[in-house]
């Protein structure tokens, strides 16, 4: 068994998440078969991992809180779609 994971960051200003909110709502009217994101799943990928095992799933979590992180800046200038925009998956 395997996990498909990402390493992401939350995104917590509620100004941001609403403009998020207000773009997805504009996807929508345009009657795209789209699957839009929960409000509460919202988030920033920093690094796709791939497949990977649960255990070493719970290795890299167990790294990941052993370190410590203060908030940083992110300047967003786009909109996009993976693999492609004609063919979006994620």
């Amino acid at each position: 068994m395997s996990w498909r994971t990402f390493i992401a960051i939350d995104i917590e200003d509620s100004d941001i998440l609403e403009r998020i909110r207000d773009f997805q709502e504009l996807l929508v009217g345009t009657r795209s078969r789209l699957t839009l994101v929960r409000a509460e799943n919202i988030h920033i990928t920093l690094w796709f991992l791939g497949n990977i095992s649960p255990g070493l799933a719970d290795r890299i979590c167990d790294v990941l809180r052993s370190l410590s992180f203060e908030p940083f800046p992110v300047e967003l200038s786009g909109v996009g779609a993976f693999p492609s925009v004609r063919r979006p998956r994620v």
